[in-house]
């Protein structure tokens, strides 16, 4: 394998790894309590995690995630098709595949899946392989239908924290009930959360990652992944707007998720999440190429780890869904509701440390994790 293709799938390998991690950061309170109303915590250190989540987190890993399974699916067209198969037939496969997968996981695991509205995603993005004219045209579409969608979740929280009050403690009470009773109990939850969760998940990040999805199959195209270091020089000068635009936007949309009941303050800031989560994303692989090709740690045991661990991305997802629902629903440890936000954030370093292990002795027997085999030959079948 050539030094440019190394140095591609180290950096894709590697932000997928990376990208897991703040995945889970930002699943976990989801997974840990009910999202109906505010935490029962409302001391100055439940704040404050609250207040890192919204700032680093929220609204960034998803984005880094759609940009990367964007430039995925473009290098899997070109090695089926450098196979003579067919691809529409190959890539609509795994594309059922994976929305599959992920009504599974929203049924039994958790109700904010990603994987049935990516598969959804994903037919759009084949259909618009060929068409590049027109990519530049869907993804600025794309980005100011996010800023409308970031600004009517703002308009919801307005009105319904008002209006909604009685049924949000009616909801966070059954939630809590069900998670910690029996199996039944909790799947019947999981239907119901599912159900309300997903006109959200079409808001909040469809727009968005359908816009990622094309910067990353234009990326992918261009294989511009294939010399980081060109990246970087091209980001010199431009990383400090990127960190003040970043900084400004994510403030003021960290600020709007405490001022849910004011418009000026809960409202309108929330729509800047459509700047802030790109700009911080962007950041973050400016971030990696440093790190790996600058700072020259593509062979460090840790980066290493990670990028094994990204390589299994789709196992590692799903485990790690299996492992907090074991930690916090009735039918494992029974901690729903029960731990403070800071205890919740600190259980993420074991989870994402089993999934590195766990990857690292994977790997070193088999090519492909075990979600990854089955997924593929399901896709070949």
């Amino acid at each position: 394998m050539s030094n440019t293709q190394n140095h591609r799938l180290l950096l894709l390998d590697f932000l997928r790894g990376f990208a897991l991690f703040g995945i889970l950061i930002s699943n976990i309170p989801i997974l840990s309590a009910p999202v109906y109303t505010d935490s029962q915590f409302q001391d100055l250190a439940a704040k404050f995690v609250k207040a890192l989540y919204m700032f680093l987190v929220t609204g960034k890993f998803f984005v880094l995630f759609s940009f990367v399974f964007g430039y995925g699916f473009a290098i899997l067209l070109q090695s089926i098709e450098t196979k003579g198969k067919d691809p529409k037939r190959i890539y609509l496969r795994r594309l059922f595949g994976l929305f599959i997968l992920g009504l599974l996981h929203a049924f039994f695991l958790f109700e904010g899946d990603i994987l049935v509205s990516y598969s959804i995603l994903g037919v759009m993005l084949y259909f618009l392989k060929d068409k590049s004219h027109l990519w530049k045209r869907y993804i600025i579409g794309f980005w100011i239908l996010s800023f409308l969608t970031y600004l009517a979740l703002g308009y919801v929280s307005y009105f319904s924290f008002s209006d909604g009050k009685e049924l949000a403690n009616k909801l966070t009470q059954e939630s809590i009930i069900n998670h910690l009773g029996s199996l039944q109990q909790n799947f019947e939850q999981q239907l119901i959360d599912y159900g309300l969760a997903f006109p959200f998940i079409l808001l909040f990040n469809v727009p968005t990652a359908a816009m990622m999805f094309l910067v990353g199959l234009w990326a992918g195209k261009n294989q511009i992944f294939a010399d980081p270091l060109r990246i970087w020089n091209f980001g010199k000068g431009k990383k400090r707007y990127l960190f003040l635009i970043g900084v400004v936007a994510n403030f003021g949309y960290t600020v709007s998720q405490f001022y849910p009941n004011h418009f000026f303050l809960g409202v309108l800031p929330s729509s800047l999440l459509a700047f802030g989560g790109v700009s911080f994303a962007l950041l973050y692989v400016y971030g990696i190429i440093n790190l790996l090709f600058i700072q020259k740690w593509e062979s460090n045991y840790f980066v290493s780890s990670v990028a094994k661990a990204g390589s299994m991305s789709l196992t590692n997802y799903l485990s790690q869904s299996l492992i907090c629902t074991f930690i916090f629903d009735g039918w494992g440890l029974g901690y729903f509701s029960l731990l403070h936000p800071g205890i919740v954030l600190l259980l993420t370093i074991p989870i994402y440390g089993f999934n590195l292990i766990f990857s690292t002795l994977w790997k070193s027997k088999f090519d492909l994790g075990p979600m990854e085999w089955l997924l593929r030959k399901w896709t070949y079948a």
